[in-house]
Protein backbone atom coordinates (compact mmCIF):
# COMPACT_ATOMS: atom_id res chain seq x y z
CA UNK A 1 0.00 0.00 0.00
CA UNK A 2 1.51 3.68 -1.09
CA UNK A 3 0.97 6.03 1.57
CA UNK A 4 1.88 9.52 -0.63
CA UNK A 5 2.38 13.26 0.85
CA UNK A 6 3.87 15.83 -1.45
CA UNK A 7 3.86 19.51 0.14
CA UNK A 8 5.53 22.44 0.39
CA UNK A 9 5.51 23.55 4.13
CA UNK A 10 5.16 26.77 5.29
CA UNK A 11 8.45 27.45 6.72
CA UNK A 12 8.45 29.02 10.39
CA UNK A 13 9.81 32.59 10.16
CA UNK A 14 12.09 32.28 13.38
CA UNK A 15 14.65 35.06 15.60
CA UNK A 16 16.48 33.27 18.39
CA UNK A 17 16.75 34.92 21.69
CA UNK A 18 20.08 35.88 22.17
CA UNK A 19 22.23 34.46 24.63
CA UNK A 20 24.70 35.73 27.46
CA UNK A 21 28.16 36.29 25.25
CA UNK A 22 31.11 34.88 26.55
CA UNK A 23 32.65 38.35 27.22
CA UNK A 24 29.82 39.01 29.81
CA UNK A 25 30.86 39.13 33.67
CA UNK A 26 30.42 35.45 35.19
CA UNK A 27 27.16 34.96 37.38
CA UNK A 28 27.84 33.79 40.42
CA UNK A 29 25.52 30.63 41.23
CA UNK A 30 23.04 31.25 44.17
CA UNK A 31 21.72 29.02 46.10
CA UNK A 32 17.71 29.38 46.26
CA UNK A 33 16.61 31.23 49.59
CA UNK A 34 12.50 29.68 49.33
CA UNK A 35 11.16 26.59 49.83
CA UNK A 36 10.11 25.57 46.50
CA UNK A 37 12.19 25.88 43.67
CA UNK A 38 11.03 27.41 40.74
CA UNK A 39 9.77 25.31 37.57
CA UNK A 40 10.27 25.19 34.02
CA UNK A 41 7.46 27.31 31.90
CA UNK A 42 7.63 24.65 29.37
CA UNK A 43 3.92 24.52 27.28
CA UNK A 44 1.32 22.30 27.41
CA UNK A 45 1.83 18.67 25.79
CA UNK A 46 -0.49 19.38 23.30
CA UNK A 47 1.17 22.76 22.46
CA UNK A 48 4.60 21.34 22.58
CA UNK A 49 3.80 19.09 20.17
CA UNK A 50 2.74 22.14 17.58
CA UNK A 51 6.43 23.78 17.92
CA UNK A 52 8.17 20.58 18.28
CA UNK A 53 6.23 19.75 14.24
CA UNK A 54 7.74 23.44 13.72
CA UNK A 55 10.98 22.58 14.43
CA UNK A 56 10.73 19.62 12.28
CA UNK A 57 9.16 21.58 9.00
CA UNK A 58 11.84 24.10 9.61
CA UNK A 59 14.90 21.42 9.61
CA UNK A 60 13.55 19.96 6.31
CA UNK A 61 12.92 22.43 4.33
CA UNK A 62 15.43 24.98 5.31
CA UNK A 63 18.62 22.89 6.55
CA UNK A 64 17.60 19.81 4.61
CA UNK A 65 18.16 20.75 1.20
CA UNK A 66 21.61 22.62 1.87
CA UNK A 67 23.05 19.59 2.98
CA UNK A 68 21.76 17.71 0.33
CA UNK A 69 22.99 19.93 -2.25
CA UNK A 70 26.56 19.82 -0.17
CA UNK A 71 26.10 16.18 -0.56
CA UNK A 72 25.00 15.89 -3.91
CA UNK A 73 22.53 13.90 -3.62
CA UNK A 74 18.77 13.76 -4.94
CA UNK A 75 17.13 11.50 -2.71
CA UNK A 76 17.75 10.31 0.81
CA UNK A 77 15.73 7.33 1.80
CA UNK A 78 15.41 6.38 5.65
CA UNK A 79 13.85 3.00 6.06
CA UNK A 80 12.62 1.35 9.23
CA UNK A 81 10.16 -1.11 11.26
CA UNK A 82 8.41 -0.72 14.14
CA UNK A 83 10.72 -0.54 17.03
CA UNK A 84 13.83 -0.35 14.93
CA UNK A 85 14.12 3.52 13.76
CA UNK A 86 16.85 4.67 11.87
CA UNK A 87 18.76 7.19 14.24
CA UNK A 88 17.95 9.88 12.56
CA UNK A 89 14.03 9.51 12.81
CA UNK A 90 14.04 10.77 16.17
CA UNK A 91 14.45 14.63 14.37
CA UNK A 92 12.10 13.87 11.19
CA UNK A 93 9.17 12.43 13.09
CA UNK A 94 6.19 13.81 14.23
CA UNK A 95 6.22 14.63 17.81
CA UNK A 96 3.31 12.64 17.96
CA UNK A 97 5.00 9.43 16.63
CA UNK A 98 6.08 7.17 18.91
CA UNK A 99 7.49 4.69 16.99
CA UNK A 100 7.42 3.82 12.77
CA UNK A 101 4.62 1.98 11.90
CA UNK A 102 4.97 -1.73 9.80
CA UNK A 103 7.67 -0.92 7.67
CA UNK A 104 8.14 2.99 7.42
CA UNK A 105 9.74 4.13 4.44
CA UNK A 106 10.26 8.13 4.09
CA UNK A 107 11.93 9.64 1.15
CA UNK A 108 13.59 13.00 0.83
CA UNK A 109 13.95 14.41 -2.65
CA UNK A 110 15.44 17.84 -3.85
CA UNK A 111 14.01 19.40 -6.48
CA UNK A 112 15.28 21.12 -9.29
CA UNK A 113 14.04 24.45 -7.96
CA UNK A 114 15.84 23.36 -4.23
CA UNK A 115 12.59 22.53 -2.66
CA UNK A 116 12.27 19.38 -0.83
CA UNK A 117 9.58 16.72 -1.66
CA UNK A 118 8.94 14.44 1.30
CA UNK A 119 6.90 10.72 0.61
CA UNK A 120 6.02 8.50 2.52
CA UNK A 121 5.65 4.71 2.07
CA UNK A 122 4.11 2.50 5.06
CA UNK A 123 3.50 -1.63 4.90
CA UNK A 124 4.77 -4.60 5.19
CA UNK A 125 3.88 -5.65 2.10
CA UNK A 126 6.66 -6.47 -0.79
CA UNK A 127 4.77 -3.88 -2.81
CA UNK A 128 6.44 -1.11 -1.10
CA UNK A 129 9.58 -1.85 -2.80
CA UNK A 130 7.93 -1.67 -5.96
CA UNK A 131 6.47 1.65 -5.34
CA UNK A 132 9.43 2.94 -3.57
CA UNK A 133 11.35 1.71 -7.07
CA UNK A 134 8.90 4.26 -9.09
CA UNK A 135 9.03 7.10 -7.53
CA UNK A 136 13.29 6.63 -7.35
CA UNK A 137 13.50 5.56 -11.44
CA UNK A 138 11.74 8.79 -12.08
CA UNK A 139 14.81 10.83 -11.75
CA UNK A 140 18.88 9.35 -12.48
CA UNK A 141 20.27 11.15 -9.51
CA UNK A 142 22.12 9.63 -6.69
CA UNK A 143 20.50 8.32 -3.36
CA UNK A 144 21.83 8.73 0.24
CA UNK A 145 21.61 6.05 2.53
CA UNK A 146 22.38 5.56 6.11
CA UNK A 147 25.18 3.25 6.26
CA UNK A 148 28.78 3.90 8.01
CA UNK A 149 30.95 1.80 9.97
CA UNK A 150 31.95 5.31 11.73
CA UNK A 151 29.32 7.16 12.83
CA UNK A 152 26.12 5.89 14.82
CA UNK A 153 24.04 8.90 13.53
CA UNK A 154 24.92 8.16 10.01
CA UNK A 155 24.46 3.99 10.53
CA UNK A 156 21.12 4.40 11.12
CA UNK A 157 19.70 1.42 8.29
CA UNK A 158 19.73 -2.07 9.67
CA UNK A 159 21.06 -5.07 7.83
CA UNK A 160 17.76 -6.64 7.83
CA UNK A 161 16.38 -3.06 5.68
CA UNK A 162 19.76 -3.22 3.28
CA UNK A 163 18.75 -6.70 2.26
CA UNK A 164 15.41 -6.03 1.58
CA UNK A 165 16.07 -2.88 0.20
CA UNK A 166 17.99 -4.21 -2.31
CA UNK A 167 16.08 -7.54 -3.29
CA UNK A 168 13.31 -5.20 -3.51
CA UNK A 169 14.68 -2.40 -6.08
CA UNK A 170 17.37 -4.38 -8.05
CA UNK A 171 20.22 -3.35 -9.22
CA UNK A 172 19.83 -0.83 -11.51
CA UNK A 173 18.51 1.42 -8.55
CA UNK A 174 21.16 0.31 -5.85
CA UNK A 175 23.75 1.03 -8.21
CA UNK A 176 23.21 4.90 -7.66
CA UNK A 177 23.31 4.26 -3.71
CA UNK A 178 25.66 6.47 -2.11
CA UNK A 179 26.77 6.56 1.62
CA UNK A 180 27.59 9.94 3.14
CA UNK A 181 27.60 10.14 6.67
CA UNK A 182 27.62 14.15 6.92
CA UNK A 183 24.23 14.29 5.50
CA UNK A 184 23.02 12.51 8.33
CA UNK A 185 25.42 13.79 10.91
CA UNK A 186 24.89 16.97 10.25
CA UNK A 187 21.55 17.13 9.50
CA UNK A 188 20.83 15.35 13.31
CA UNK A 189 23.42 18.51 14.62
CA UNK A 190 21.97 21.58 13.22
CA UNK A 191 19.76 23.64 15.03
CA UNK A 192 16.34 25.55 14.30
CA UNK A 193 16.56 28.61 15.74
CA UNK A 194 13.94 28.82 18.02
CA UNK A 195 14.79 25.42 19.70
CA UNK A 196 17.28 28.03 21.95
CA UNK A 197 14.77 29.39 23.77
CA UNK A 198 13.00 26.18 25.37
CA UNK A 199 16.34 24.90 25.78
CA UNK A 200 17.19 28.01 28.10
CA UNK A 201 14.17 26.97 29.80
CA UNK A 202 15.42 23.15 30.49
CA UNK A 203 19.00 24.89 31.22
CA UNK A 204 16.81 26.48 33.93
CA UNK A 205 15.38 23.48 35.13
CA UNK A 206 18.51 21.44 35.28
CA UNK A 207 20.42 24.31 37.74
CA UNK A 208 17.23 24.52 39.98
CA UNK A 209 17.25 21.29 40.63
CA UNK A 210 21.14 21.02 41.01
CA UNK A 211 21.22 24.12 43.36
CA UNK A 212 18.33 22.35 46.06
CA UNK A 213 20.49 19.14 45.74
CA UNK A 214 23.53 21.45 46.51
CA UNK A 215 21.50 22.36 49.91
CA UNK A 216 20.72 21.41 53.23
CA UNK A 217 17.14 20.66 51.95
CA UNK A 218 18.42 17.71 50.45
CA UNK A 219 22.03 16.98 52.16
CA UNK A 220 22.07 16.44 56.08
CA UNK A 221 25.45 16.02 56.64
CA UNK A 222 26.43 13.43 58.55
CA UNK A 223 23.66 11.51 57.41
CA UNK A 224 22.76 11.82 53.61
CA UNK A 225 24.60 9.23 51.26
CA UNK A 226 25.88 9.71 47.81
CA UNK A 227 23.20 7.43 46.28
CA UNK A 228 20.65 9.49 48.57
CA UNK A 229 20.89 12.33 46.19
CA UNK A 230 21.38 11.12 42.89
CA UNK A 231 17.99 8.87 43.99
CA UNK A 232 16.80 12.69 44.61
CA UNK A 233 17.70 14.20 41.76
CA UNK A 234 15.93 11.25 39.72
CA UNK A 235 12.61 11.59 41.58
CA UNK A 236 12.82 15.29 41.03
CA UNK A 237 13.38 14.70 36.76
CA UNK A 238 9.74 12.63 36.95
CA UNK A 239 8.29 15.39 39.38
CA UNK A 240 8.90 17.75 37.09
CA UNK A 241 7.18 16.14 34.28
CA UNK A 242 10.84 15.44 32.47
CA UNK A 243 12.58 12.29 31.50
CA UNK A 244 16.08 11.44 32.81
CA UNK A 245 18.81 11.81 29.78
CA UNK A 246 21.05 8.83 32.23
CA UNK A 247 20.89 8.18 35.90
CA UNK A 248 22.24 11.20 38.01
CA UNK A 249 25.95 10.50 39.20
CA UNK A 250 27.12 11.83 42.56
CA UNK A 251 30.42 11.71 44.26
CA UNK A 252 33.16 13.12 46.47
CA UNK A 253 36.58 13.93 47.14
CA UNK A 254 37.77 14.27 50.65
CA UNK A 255 40.99 15.68 51.68
CA UNK A 256 43.81 12.32 52.60
CA UNK A 257 41.51 10.14 50.11
CA UNK A 258 42.52 9.36 46.85
CA UNK A 259 39.98 8.84 44.28
CA UNK A 260 36.38 9.96 44.91
CA UNK A 261 33.87 8.46 46.85
CA UNK A 262 30.33 7.25 46.09
CA UNK A 263 27.45 4.74 46.65
CA UNK A 264 26.74 4.57 50.45
CA UNK A 265 29.39 6.82 51.23
CA UNK A 266 28.25 9.54 53.66
CA UNK A 267 28.16 12.92 53.33
CA UNK A 268 30.87 14.86 55.92
CA UNK A 269 32.39 18.80 55.99
CA UNK A 270 34.93 19.10 54.59
CA UNK A 271 33.91 17.34 51.49
CA UNK A 272 34.25 18.44 48.12
CA UNK A 273 31.04 17.48 46.02
CA UNK A 274 30.75 16.91 42.30
CA UNK A 275 27.42 16.02 40.27
CA UNK A 276 26.69 14.56 36.66
CA UNK A 277 23.21 15.36 36.00
CA UNK A 278 20.87 15.29 32.57
CA UNK A 279 17.41 15.50 31.42
CA UNK A 280 15.01 15.69 28.45
CA UNK A 281 12.19 17.72 27.47
CA UNK A 282 10.70 18.56 24.57
CA UNK A 283 13.19 15.67 22.61
CA UNK A 284 16.07 18.05 23.75
CA UNK A 285 18.57 16.86 26.33
CA UNK A 286 21.08 19.04 28.45
CA UNK A 287 24.25 17.91 30.50
CA UNK A 288 25.89 19.89 33.17
CA UNK A 289 27.96 19.16 35.70
CA UNK A 290 28.26 21.28 39.06
CA UNK A 291 30.68 21.18 42.41
CA UNK A 292 29.84 22.17 45.86
CA UNK A 293 31.50 22.09 49.54
CA UNK A 294 30.48 21.49 52.85
CA UNK A 295 32.39 23.62 55.31
CA UNK A 296 33.77 22.45 58.26
CA UNK A 297 32.25 23.85 61.98
CA UNK A 298 35.14 25.68 61.61
CA UNK A 299 34.70 27.81 58.22
CA UNK A 300 32.49 30.71 57.30
CA UNK A 301 33.46 30.06 53.56
CA UNK A 302 34.99 28.00 50.66
CA UNK A 303 39.17 27.24 51.23
CA UNK A 304 40.81 29.34 48.87
CA UNK A 305 42.87 26.70 47.06
CA UNK A 306 39.29 25.10 45.97
CA UNK A 307 37.71 28.05 45.33
CA UNK A 308 40.64 28.46 43.03
CA UNK A 309 40.85 24.86 41.60
CA UNK A 310 36.89 26.29 40.06
CA UNK A 311 38.50 29.50 38.61
CA UNK A 312 41.29 27.84 37.01
CA UNK A 313 38.20 25.39 35.46
CA UNK A 314 36.68 28.18 34.38
CA UNK A 315 39.49 29.55 32.35
CA UNK A 316 39.77 26.18 30.88
CA UNK A 317 35.89 27.07 29.51
CA UNK A 318 36.72 29.95 28.30
CA UNK A 319 39.33 28.70 26.26
CA UNK A 320 37.36 26.42 24.83
CA UNK A 321 34.36 28.29 24.03
CA UNK A 322 37.03 31.07 22.22
CA UNK A 323 38.39 27.95 19.87
CA UNK A 324 35.00 26.20 19.06
CA UNK A 325 34.87 28.11 15.55
CA UNK A 326 32.64 26.85 13.18
CA UNK A 327 34.60 25.64 10.47
CA UNK A 328 37.37 24.20 12.64
CA UNK A 329 37.74 20.52 13.22
CA UNK A 330 37.12 19.22 16.62
CA UNK A 331 41.01 18.50 16.96
CA UNK A 332 41.91 21.58 15.86
CA UNK A 333 39.53 23.01 18.77
CA UNK A 334 41.31 20.32 21.00
CA UNK A 335 44.52 20.88 19.77
CA UNK A 336 44.49 25.18 20.16
CA UNK A 337 42.55 24.82 23.58
CA UNK A 338 45.12 22.33 25.34
CA UNK A 339 47.84 24.85 23.92
CA UNK A 340 46.48 27.87 25.57
CA UNK A 341 45.88 26.02 28.89
CA UNK A 342 49.67 24.68 29.07
CA UNK A 343 50.96 28.35 28.04
CA UNK A 344 48.25 29.33 31.11
CA UNK A 345 50.22 26.59 33.25
CA UNK A 346 46.75 25.18 33.85
CA UNK A 347 46.67 20.83 33.72
CA UNK A 348 43.41 19.85 31.92
CA UNK A 349 41.86 17.02 30.26
CA UNK A 350 39.35 18.63 27.56
CA UNK A 351 36.44 16.18 26.69
CA UNK A 352 33.97 18.19 24.97
CA UNK A 353 30.73 17.02 22.68
CA UNK A 354 27.93 18.04 20.30
CA UNK A 355 24.27 17.87 22.14
CA UNK A 356 20.79 18.38 20.97
CA UNK A 357 18.47 15.58 19.67
CA UNK A 358 20.99 13.33 21.45
CA UNK A 359 23.14 13.79 24.86
CA UNK A 360 26.26 12.50 22.88
CA UNK A 361 25.68 14.15 19.59
CA UNK A 362 26.27 14.53 16.49
CA UNK A 363 28.87 16.58 14.94
CA UNK A 364 32.58 16.91 15.66
CA UNK A 365 34.20 15.35 19.12
CA UNK A 366 36.97 17.65 20.82
CA UNK A 367 38.87 15.12 22.44
CA UNK A 368 37.95 12.08 24.82
CA UNK A 369 38.66 11.03 28.16
CA UNK A 370 40.47 8.04 27.59
CA UNK A 371 42.38 10.10 24.63
CA UNK A 372 43.87 12.28 27.82
CA UNK A 373 43.92 15.08 25.05
CA UNK A 374 45.19 13.41 22.04
CA UNK A 375 43.65 13.80 18.81
CA UNK A 376 40.65 11.11 18.27
CA UNK A 377 41.14 9.84 14.62
CA UNK A 378 38.06 10.74 12.44
CA UNK A 379 35.33 11.86 14.70
CA UNK A 380 37.77 14.76 15.58
CA UNK A 381 38.04 15.29 11.75
CA UNK A 382 34.62 17.03 12.05
CA UNK A 383 34.47 20.55 11.12
CA UNK A 384 32.39 22.69 13.59
CA UNK A 385 29.19 24.12 12.29
CA UNK A 386 26.83 26.77 13.29
CA UNK A 387 23.77 26.58 14.43
CA UNK A 388 24.85 24.05 16.31
CA UNK A 389 25.05 23.36 20.56
CA UNK A 390 27.96 21.91 22.63
CA UNK A 391 28.48 20.30 25.89
CA UNK A 392 31.53 21.97 27.20
CA UNK A 393 33.26 19.09 29.30
CA UNK A 394 36.07 19.47 31.15
CA UNK A 395 38.65 18.86 34.30
CA UNK A 396 41.31 20.80 35.43
CA UNK A 397 43.63 19.08 37.94
CA UNK A 398 44.95 21.27 41.03
CA UNK A 399 47.14 20.87 44.13
CA UNK A 400 44.85 22.60 47.05
CA UNK A 401 47.52 23.92 50.14
CA UNK A 402 44.71 23.51 52.20
CA UNK A 403 44.41 20.04 51.99
CA UNK A 404 48.29 19.41 51.88
CA UNK A 405 48.73 20.19 48.33
CA UNK A 406 46.75 16.88 47.54
CA UNK A 407 45.79 16.86 43.56
CA UNK A 408 42.00 17.54 43.27
CA UNK A 409 39.98 17.40 39.99
CA UNK A 410 37.73 20.05 39.29
CA UNK A 411 35.06 18.45 36.88
CA UNK A 412 32.79 20.67 35.04
CA UNK A 413 30.02 20.56 32.23
CA UNK A 414 27.83 23.18 30.85
CA UNK A 415 26.14 23.66 27.82
CA UNK A 416 26.88 25.86 24.93
CA UNK A 417 25.46 27.14 21.49
CA UNK A 418 27.20 28.60 17.96
CA UNK A 419 24.53 30.76 16.58
CA UNK A 420 24.33 31.49 12.53
CA UNK A 421 27.39 34.07 12.69
CA UNK A 422 29.48 32.38 14.24
CA UNK A 423 28.67 33.59 18.03
CA UNK A 424 29.38 31.35 20.65
CA UNK A 425 27.59 31.42 24.42
CA UNK A 426 26.32 29.64 27.51
CA UNK A 427 23.10 28.61 26.72
CA UNK A 428 22.27 30.13 30.10
CA UNK A 429 25.37 30.55 32.27
CA UNK A 430 28.19 28.47 34.06
CA UNK A 431 28.65 27.73 37.64
CA UNK A 432 31.30 30.05 38.64
CA UNK A 433 31.26 29.52 42.32
CA UNK A 434 30.87 26.41 44.72
CA UNK A 435 27.83 25.78 46.14
CA UNK A 436 28.05 25.91 49.57
CA UNK A 437 26.59 23.14 52.23
CA UNK A 438 26.49 24.70 55.69
CA UNK A 439 25.55 22.48 58.42
CA UNK A 440 26.13 24.69 61.19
Amino acid sequence: MLLFSSCLLTVLSVIATAAPSIELPHHQIQLPQKSQQPQVQLPSLREQAAIRSEWVDYRINEILPMLMQENNVEHWVLSQREYHEDVAWRSVASPTSINARRRTVIVYSLNEDGRMETNSFVSFESSIWTDLNQLLSSSTGPIALNVDQTFAFSDGLAAGELDAMTNGLGPATMARVVYTPTLALDFIALRAPTMITYYRELMVEAHSIIGEAFSTRVIQVGTTTCDDVRWWMREKILERKLAAGFHPSFSIQRQGVDGDLSGNTIIQPGDLLWCDFGHIGMGLWTDTQHMGYVLKESETEVPQGLAQGLVLSNKAQDSVLENLAPGRSGNEVLNATVSDLIDQGIDSVIYCHPIGDHMHGAGATIGLFDYQNAPVPVKGDIKVRSNSWYSIELQIRHRVPEWDNQLVEFRQEEDAAIAENGRRSWVLNRQSSLYVIDPN
